[in-house]
């Protein structure tokens, strides 16, 4: 992954829309979604895979949501439920 320093101007867009995607799936406050749903959604609605990565670690930046251990879960915090 890239550091927050390298990230795209639109880092912050794909955030918004990985939490719109968090929204799509009634997901909320600590609980988990697979981060291959997510994904899969990001790319089938025009994101790359650059700019989900980039909006990942945005997202993370913020407290929006957390990754879990092995990438393969993300969860959902508060202040992500909050910015959705």
């Amino acid at each position: 992954m890239r550091k927050k320093a390298e990230l795209p101007r639109n880092s912050e867009q794909s955030a918004r829309k990985i939490l719109s995607i968090f929204k799509t799936f009634n997901v909320r406050p600590g609980q988990l979604i697979i981060t291959r749903f997510v994904d899969t959604k990001f790319l089938t609605t025009g994101g790359s895979a650059d700019e989900f990565e980039a909006g990942l670690l945005y997202a993370d930046s913020q407290g929006w949501l957390e990754v879990g251990a092995g990438g393969t879960n993300l969860y959902l915090t508060q202040a992500g439920f909050d910015a959705m």
